[in-house]
């Protein structure tokens, strides 16, 4: 039996409740936002307000919960609990990182998200941590539309690689020191 399971039957009637009912809503949510009619009526602060919700939800609870949501509906969870955790409250790129709400779509907000969630899976180390940093930093920097582009074209790179590309944002020289060790 999973330790979700195991927690789950262990809390209280109105607990357990009230955990399923937020976890619902945020997923109906969640699933609203992503049918283009809905996003078309749903706003930034509306689209906040879930991750919020989200948040609320899995906040403590989320390492001892399994949620039985498709992939899909577990990747985007997954998504905006890193947008909270690593970006929305960041104490160093929190406060630049939530001005992409205002600068991108919601689709392209999700690419972002993903691909700047991919680039910190590749981080072992705390002088790394740092780089992600600066990474994010630059990248938030550029215009929308260089961010667009950007995303286009790592869209389907590994995490290695990405970190590559967005690294050489930072440091140029990075990129002609990665190609002439490739040659």
């Amino acid at each position: 039996m999973p330790n979700g399971v195991k927690a789950m039957e262990s809390m209280d009637p109105s607990a357990r409740e009230d955990m399923l009912a937020q976890i619902q809503e945020a997923h109906e949510k969640l699933v609203q936002l992503q049918t283009k009619s809905e996003r078309r009526r749903c706003g930034r602060r509306e689209r906040a307000r879930v991750v919020e919700r989200i948040h609320s939800c899995h906040g403590r609870r989320r390492g001892s919960v399994d949620t039985a949501f498709s992939t899909t509906d577990g990747q985007a969870i997954e998504d905006a609990l890193f947008w909270q955790d690593s970006l929305w409250s960041h104490p160093r790129v929190g406060k630049t990182a939530r001005q992409l709400v205002k600068e991108l779509s919601t689709t392209d907000l999700r690419g972002a998200v993903q691909l700047l969630r991919r680039v910190k899976t590749t981080s072992n180390s705390e002088d790394v941590d740092a780089d992600w940093e600066k990474i994010v930093l630059k990248f938030c920097a550029l215009k929308t539309l260089e961010k667009k582009e950007l995303l286009a074209k790592t869209v389907e790179m590994h995490a290695t690689d990405a970190r590559v590309v967005l690294w050489s944002l930072v440091d140029p020289n990075a990129a002609k020191a990665q190609s002439d060790t490739d040659d």
